[in-house]
């Protein structure tokens, strides 16, 4: 595995994966029950050279068989897409990586906006009572 490099903050995600070996999101958090270290969803492309969410390129693996069943692997891929913020930015910052206060308000701005829809992503993945408990974690977390 020769994983590419990692892409300056804010620029399109190249798959490099370190922030997903860092931890997992917030959807993966919510997902698999883990805080810390590698996000069991990272999954590596070999005919890509490169990493990527699990639960966009292949949700059948990891979502619960009565949500797949019920709003199908595309949808669910989607959401997941959506939930994660693929195609925004890299939102991983390593220690002394120069960001300026410019791109981190913009990509920050872009990953916070329409967060409603992002918990309605949420919601097709996990259902009522387990999105309940990942909104108050969230919220908890960005109050910090």
């Amino acid at each position: 595995m020769n994983a590419p490099a990692k892409a300056p903050y804010g620029t399109p995600c190249n798959g490099c994966g370190l922030c997903c070996m860092a931890e997992p999101c917030p959807f993966g958090r919510a997902l698999f029950g883990k805080k810390s270290g590698r996000c069991p969803a990272l999954e590596w492309l070999a005919e890509h050279g490169r990493y990527a969410c699990g639960l966009v390129v292949s949700p059948e693996r990891y979502a619960p068989a009565d949500r797949l069943e019920r709003f199908g692997s595309r949808a669910l891929s989607e959401a997941a897409a959506f939930t994660v913020g693929a195609g925004i930015g890299c939102d991983s910052q390593v220690e002394g990586e120069n960001v300026g206060p410019v791109r981190r308000w913009f990509l920050r701005r872009r990953l916070r906006r329409r967060h409603h829809l992002r918990i309605g992503a949420i919601a097709a993945w996990l259902g009522g009572e387990k999105t309940a408990a990942w909104l108050a974690s969230v919220m908890k977390e960005d109050q910090a």
